[in-house]
């Protein structure tokens, strides 16, 4: 089992969490993790609403629901899958069977409009083209939702730049080697690659 790392050492500001996967995922290849080990992980659906258990914010074990999450998945030389969700209160790293069975809901009786899907993105890819400039987190009159991070804001002005909304649009295929999975189907096969 691989010890716990601290969330406190790494980059960090709630409802960011499309930046906090870019600087983690960074700062793990600094620390000498494998660029081609990592897959950010985008979870969303349709109607931009999806239940989440033993999230930070979550009360009563009751499910948090987010418009949309992101996260990091780390493919270990040992076989085990890990997952790394600086909003979860389970440990960070947990390994993906872990993160899957307490944290997504039982898509068996859960509601279709509540279905979570998956896109998957080579961590390579996502640090060379992710692009945002933060206006999801404005309101009408220009003031924040959120309090904003105190990284810059991850811009990027090349022709093959990729805007978070695209990365959550999951009928939309990008060019960056990512591909959407429903969830459930999505661990299942994670599971079968270390069982």
């Amino acid at each position: 089992m691989m010890p716990p790392l601290s969330k406190e050492k790494y980059p960090y500001t709630p409802r960011f969490c499309e930046e906090n996967i870019w600087w983690l995922g960074k700062a793990l290849i600094e620390e000498g993790f494998s660029p081609e080990s990592l897959t950010v992980l985008f979870l969303s659906n349709e109607q931009n609403q999806i239940p989440l258990f033993h999230q930070n914010q979550s009360q009563n074990n009751e499910p948090l629901f987010w418009d949309y999450h992101v996260v990091l998945l780390w493919h270990a030389a040992s076989k085990s899958d890990w997952v790394f969700d600086f909003d979860s209160q389970l440990p960070f790293p947990v390994t993906a069977n872990e993160y899957a069975l307490y944290t997504f809901p039982d898509h068996q009786v859960l509601p279709r409009r509540f279905h979570i899907l998956i896109r998957a993105v080579p961590f390579a890819a996502y640090s060379q083209r992710f692009h945002s400039d933060r206006s999801h987190m404005l309101q009408s009159n220009g003031s924040a939702i959120s309090p904003f991070p105190t990284t810059p804001a991850i811009l990027n002005d090349s022709l093959d730049a990729i805007a978070l909304w695209d990365y959550l649009d999951f009928d939309k295929t990008l060019n960056d080697g990512s591909y959407v999975y429903p969830g459930e189907i999505f661990f299942s096969r994670l599971s079968k690659s270390f069982a």
